[in-house]
């Protein structure tokens, strides 16, 4: 008796501590099925990084790449440069040589030419806010796309990637440059002789409405 309540005893405690086969096989089933969603959603986000781009995504894509090959970011920042370089190729000192009224009778050495100046800077620097170097390359981008088909766009690169078509940007550059230089150089010497022209006219136009 004591040996058959033992055996029986062990088998109840061998029970407790095995999970039933049942069991085992739900919970494997469930590691499948998880196993298997994962796998299944990790390939669906692969398919959709790996699609296709879409005509007007390539096409973008190379207008960008023409504006980078063309290099225009360098030309817009030496047309920002030229036009910042007002506040000094015409400064208000030598506006004020040329044309004695221009700012209202103040002249350097005045209390008030400190502010004169100030105010100018400002004027320049408005003025020259817009477009900025990333808004003239978006510009570009979005002009290239409209202008250009599929086909030019992939010609223009195969052309500009080419040695001859760099040697053609070097040239550009360097054309952009000597343009760059004569305009500033016209600028100083045309432009103050120009405000005070205006000035002239415009002052001779006021007497005439106030007679």
């Amino acid at each position: 008796m004591n040996g058959a309540a033992g055996h029986e005893r062990a088998s109840q405690h061998r029970l407790e501590i095995e999970p039933d086969s049942r069991h085992l096989a739900d919970s494997n089933d469930w590691r499948l099925l998880v196993n298997w969603r994962s796998y299944a959603l990790g390939l669906l986000v692969v398919q959709l990084q790996c699609a296709p781009a879409t005509a007007d995504e390539l096409r973008s894509a190379e207008a960008k790449k023409l504006v980078e090959l063309l290099r225009l970011k360098d030309s817009l920042q030496t047309s920002k440069g030229m036009c910042s370089s007002l506040k000094d190729t015409n400064s208000p000192e030598k506006i004020d040589a040329k044309d004695s009224g221009y700012f209202g009778g103040i002249h350097p050495g005045d209390a008030k030419w400190g502010a004169v100046v100030a105010a100018y800077r400002e004027y320049v620097d408005a003025i020259c806010l817009h477009p900025t170097v990333d808004e003239g390359l978006a510009l570009a981008q979005k002009e290239y796309e409209a202008a250009l088909s599929e086909a030019d766009l992939r010609a223009a690169l195969n052309f500009y990637s080419s040695p001859a078509g760099q040697n053609l940007l070097k040239g550009h550059r360097n054309v952009q440059l000597v343009l760059a230089d004569e305009s500033k150089r016209r600028q100083s010497e045309d432009l103050s002789p120009a405000l005070v022209e205006f000035r002239r006219k415009l002052d001779a136009i006021l007497k005439g409405a106030r007679q």
